[in-house]
């Protein structure tokens, strides 16, 4: 797997302590914001990421840099402990969600049956966004050994899991996966402690 929301690319493996700190960063900034009476709204909080960002998404990580960035910048100004300063006896306790922009119908029914926590392109809201990852194989081409899939990976808090089984069954292309469902081993590794 290849990661493309860093300024250098590399596999997993090289960058698995960078994407384990982005989750204890989003986790911090998501923990401190989500609000279950406004689950969209309150976690876009930070600036978005302009008009466009579904059609770049696939194939370029600035938006999802410039978000990690303004995360990180905003939670050193508040003073909130995150990343590593964050207590590592009590590490987050959520999921991780891939979001497969190349495969979204932007049909809305993830948007309506999650109360807007999704948008109409079933992207999730971008304070949770991790990373952006691309790895070999396809759900819709599995034979093609050359082909891949980019992933938008998003942090959810434990209190939010319940909430979004309905809208991840209402999506019917299942552009919207928990990453534990589709690549355990990934997911094992980003959260280990």
């Amino acid at each position: 797997m290849e990661v493309l929301s860093e300024a250098r690319r590399g596999t997993t493996a090289e960058l698995l302590p960078t994407l384990r700190e982005r989750i204890l960063e989003a986790a911090s900034w998501v923990d401190s914001h989500f609000d279950t009476d406004d689950l969209g709204g309150s976690l876009r909080q930070l600036p978005g990421p302009g008009s466009g960002v579904f059609d770049a998404l696939p194939h370029d990580h600035s938006s999802v840099t410039a978000v990690v960035l303004q995360r990180q910048t905003a939670l050193r100004g508040r003073g909130v402990p995150f990343g590593s300063a964050r207590d590592p006896q009590s590490p987050p306790s959520g999921r991780v969600l891939a979001f497969m922009p190349d495969e979204s119908l932007s049909d809305g029914a993830a948007e309506e049956t999650s109360g807007g926590f999704f948008d109409a392109d079933n992207l999730p809201p971008w304070d949770t966004w991790i990373a952006l990852v691309r790895a070999k194989g396809s759900t819709h081409q599995p034979a093609d050994p050359n082909a891949t899939t980019t992933y938008l990976l998003a942090w959810i808090p434990e209190p939010l899991v319940p909430e979004l089984e309905q809208p991840l069954l209402a999506n019917p292309e299942g552009c919207l996966r928990w990453l534990d469902d589709l690549d355990p081993a990934l997911s094992s590794a980003l959260l280990a402690s």
